[in-house]
Parts: C-alpha cells; sequence; structure tokens
C-alpha cells in the first residue's frame, strides 16, 4: 500500500513540476507557428511579385512557347467570357421564370386555403 501511496504522490508531484513547462512549450510552438505562417505568406508573395514581375518582360512569342498568354489577351479572354456568361445567365433565368410562371398559375387561381370544407360524415370508424 505504502508503494503505491508513494507512486501516486511521486506522479502528482511530477505532473504539478511539468505542467507549467508544458504549458510554456504549447505557447511556444504556437508563436513559432504563427511566426512561420507570417514568414511564409510573406515570401509567397514576393515571389508572386516577383515571378509575375519577370514574366511580364518575356517577349510574345517565349509566351507562347510557354503556353501563356499576354495580359491584354488573357483581359479580353475574361471580358468576353463575363458577357458570355450575362447573356447565357440571362436566356437561362428568362426561360426558367416562364416555366414556374405557368406551373404556379393554377395554384394561385384555385386557392385552395380559403375555400370552405364540408365536414366529414360522423361514422365512428377510426381513418385509416
Amino acid at each position: 500500500m505504502n508503494v503505491l501511496k508513494t507512486l501516486g504522490a511521486t506522479a502528482t508531484g511530477l505532473m504539478d513540476q511539468m505542467s507549467p513547462v508544458a504549458e510554456k512549450m504549447k505557447e511556444g510552438a504556437d508563436e513559432l507557428f504563427d511566426k512561420l505562417g507570417t514568414e511564409s505568406r510573406h515570401v509567397g508573395e514576393m515571389l508572386v511579385e516577383r515571378f509575375g514581375e519577370q514574366v511580364e518582360q518575356l517577349p510574345d512569342a517565349t509566351l507562347k512557347r510557354l503556353n501563356l498568354v499576354t495580359a491584354r489577351k488573357a483581359r479580353r479572354r475574361t471580358f468576353w467570357a463575363m458577357v458570355i456568361g450575362l447573356v447565357v445567365g440571362a436566356v437561362l433565368m428568362k426561360a426558367l421564370s416562364r416555366k414556374t410562371e405557368r406551373g404556379f398559375s393554377d395554384v394561385g387561381r384555385t386557392e385552395p386555403w380559403n375555400e370552405a370544407r364540408t365536414p366529414a360524415p360522423v361514422t365512428g370508424e377510426v381513418p385509416r
């Protein structure tokens, strides 16, 4: 019995001594991960900027060989894709709105929730 009490007391003492150390290590690891995240984001932004600057300086022939397009051509393609997307979206919305107008027109005319209901006859049987 005394051995178990001694082991329990020793374990409790170790936990009391180690918990502040573990907390400090956890806080240090959190700070380290925050710093790493900030630095990696900064390095990524710098790489993108520098790569963009280098690509802008490449001649059109090299861009074509690399299967890249110039900024002007990319903007033009984006503009046309937007215009085509808007037109197709408008046509789809018009087609869907016509379909729903026809489908809901019957519901609006009948208004079953306003009609008076006739009471069911009392027969003494439980409905199934």
